[in-house]
């Protein structure tokens, strides 16, 4: 059983070993696929703000008419709020993609068995943390972890007798009492049966 867990966990981590850099490499690609998205967004924002400031300007200055200045400023506004909504919608995914990755790592640190490290395990981590638990279900309580010298065993054993010694017995079972009319079991508590309704 524990040699076939064995092999599967080597087995993970070799595919592990081999996924990692064909997965890391796709992740700094789309890392610099989206820096590349996020800097063309920003600068389409920007290049739109500033033609707005511009169109003001040589509104105030008389190169623009009155009848073209609001035709102008309608479109580049549109054209920077569609800009800014796309960044926004871009930078709200990313910080989701964030908190799903973070979010994930915590649910698979909360899952990860104790004795188990968060970064690469090899399969002699794994196996030194199986062999912790198996160790664990088998120590008798009052047994520390640790080295355990006779002494210490000992100890163990005469805190368990002491413990058990410790148990009030139990009082003698009172004796149990019946119904005259129905012969139903009554508690000791009971002033009339609980199934016929006489009065005992």
């Amino acid at each position: 059983m524990i040699t076939a867990i064995v092999m599967v966990l080597i087995v993970v981590a070799v595919i592990a070993a081999v996924a990692w850099p064909l997965a890391s490499t796709a992740r700094s690609q789309t890392l610099m696929v989206s820096a590349d998205v996020l800097a063309e967004w920003t600068a389409q924002r920007d290049m739109a703000l500033k033609a707005i400031k511009d169109l003001e300007f040589d509104y105030q200055t008389g190169k623009v008419s009155a009848a073209d200045y609001p035709v102008y400023d309608r479109r580049l506004r549109e054209q920077a709020l569609q800009a800014m909504h796309r960044l926004d919608t871009y930078l709200a995914e990313q910080r989701a993609a964030v908190l799903d990755t973070e979010l994930e790592a915590e649910i698979a640190a909360l899952h990860r068995p104790p004795g188990v490290s968060p970064g690469r395990n090899t399969a002699a981590d794994l196996e030194q943390g199986l062999e912790a638990e198996i160790a664990a279900l088998h120590r008798p309580p009052g047994v520390s972890p640790g080295r355990n010298t006779a002494a210490d065993l000992e100890q163990g054993l005469e805190a368990e007798i002491a413990a058990l010694h410790s148990v009030a017995p139990r009082p003698a079972a009172a004796a149990q009492r019946f119904c005259v009319q129905c012969g139903q079991a009554l508690r000791p508590t009971d002033r009339f049966c609980g199934s016929c309704g006489a009065a005992v």
